[in-house]
């Protein structure tokens, strides 16, 4: 099984799926205009990685900000 065969096998379960979806959810309203320009399901994988490197690179950032909260002024609070 070629690379082409099994993105042929993924595309046709993402239409079979959204077909499924379609049924109880008018989403080939969406989904139609996205393919005319570009294949739904590259667009589909590309946001999952895209929120995946979000979420996991994010953690590992230093965070650079000051957040400060304003208590009682008997506690001696600067901010």
């Amino acid at each position: 099984m070629g690379l082409k065969d099994a993105y042929v096998a993924l595309e046709d379960k993402w239409y079979g799926f959204l077909d499924r979806v379609d049924a109880h959810i008018p989403i080939y309203k969406i989904v139609d205009p996205i393919d005319r320009v570009v294949p739904s399901l590259l667009l589909f994988i590309a946001v999952i990685v895209a929120l995946l490197a979000f979420f996991l690179i994010m953690p590992g950032l230093p965070m650079t900000g000051q957040v400060c909260c304003r208590g009682n002024k008997q506690q001696g609070n600067r901010c």
